[in-house]
């Protein structure tokens, strides 16, 4: 085969191209500190450059999912603790008028305070988070008490994804707690004080301490799924790290390493342009002396 000056050139000038593509390759990398412009750089650390960042945006959102899952549930806490209290009080004027130790004038204070406990109750019962109401099951967008203590919400579960294939229910209904069952059962503890009724009222301490037992149970219920959220919060911060480690691995640069290849890159090109001087220099007249 005749080699040409032409073919000469052109492969030259081929490699000449392919040496400083290389050299420009290793200088964005170090200024970027990423391995991968572009996925023909690196077919396959692009691809698991991809699924690592398609894993760390789906923990993302089960981390928020799960922040969710917390605050809603110490809202529920914290609901469930001012029924709570409220049963307790409840109890002690209930335990007070039954006795028969109440005058007349201090039987109508108890009685107005039971009222502002059964106004307390409904205003739990209403209670939001991020303007969504509690105990209304999934019809969340309404008041589910209303002022006689009526029930308008459901017992629909809102449930959160905080893992592949991994639930967790955030709500309790107004019909679990029972709070028109405690509205109720303050409004018969009121009339039976207004009415001096003792036997009335010695009656309904065993279904006051029904309703302490009933929200302490829920309260254990809240406790439990909310010590579970904090482990899973805890498991997506160690996946959040393994994950970033991940993407670092297969993306960034080694600064070391690249200085090095820059160095190798840049001597190379230097020498084929030096050759390329040495091949394109002679004219036709050098052929011709």
């Amino acid at each position: 085969m005749r080699i040409t000056n032409s073919m000469m050139i052109s492969n030259m000038l081929r490699d000449m191209s392919a040496n400083l593509n290389r050299l420009d390759k290793y200088q964005s990398q170090l200024a970027t500190g990423r391995k991968i412009r572009v996925p023909s750089d690196d077919p396959v650390g692009a691809s698991r450059s991809l699924r690592a960042r398609t894993d760390l945006a789906r923990n993302h959102q089960y981390a928020k999912n799960v922040d969710d899952v917390i605050s809603w549930l110490d809202m529920t806490e914290s609901s469930l603790a001012e029924l709570n209290s409220v049963l307790q009080r409840a109890r002690e004027i209930t335990v007070q008028g039954a006795n028969g130790t109440l005058a007349d004038e201090d039987r109508q204070k108890v009685a107005q305070e039971l009222e502002q406990l059964k106004q307390h109750v409904l205003q739990v019962g209403n209670n939001k988070y991020a303007d969504r109401y509690i105990f209304a099951g999934t019809k969340t967008t309404a008041e589910p008490f209303a002022s006689d203590g009526t029930y308008s919400g459901n017992d629909g579960a809102i449930e959160y994804g905080i893992g592949p294939a991994n639930n967790i229910k955030v709500n309790i209904t107004g019909n679990d707690v029972d709070i028109t069952g405690i509205y109720n059962l303050l409004n018969t503890v009121q009339q039976g004080l207004e009415g001096d009724d003792s036997v009335n009222l010695s009656a309904q301490l065993g279904e006051l301490e029904k309703k302490l037992d009933n929200v302490l149970e829920q309260r254990a219920a809240v406790g439990a799924r909310a010590n579970r959220a904090e482990l899973v919060k805890n498991r997506l911060a160690d996946d959040d790290i393994t994950f970033n480690q991940l993407l670092a691995n297969v993306e960034d640069v080694d600064i070391a390493s690249v200085s090095i290849k820059i160095s190798e890159a840049r001597s190379v090109y230097e020498a084929s342009l030096l050759s390329a001087s040495r091949i394109i220099q002679p004219s036709l007249a050098d052929f011709l002396r």
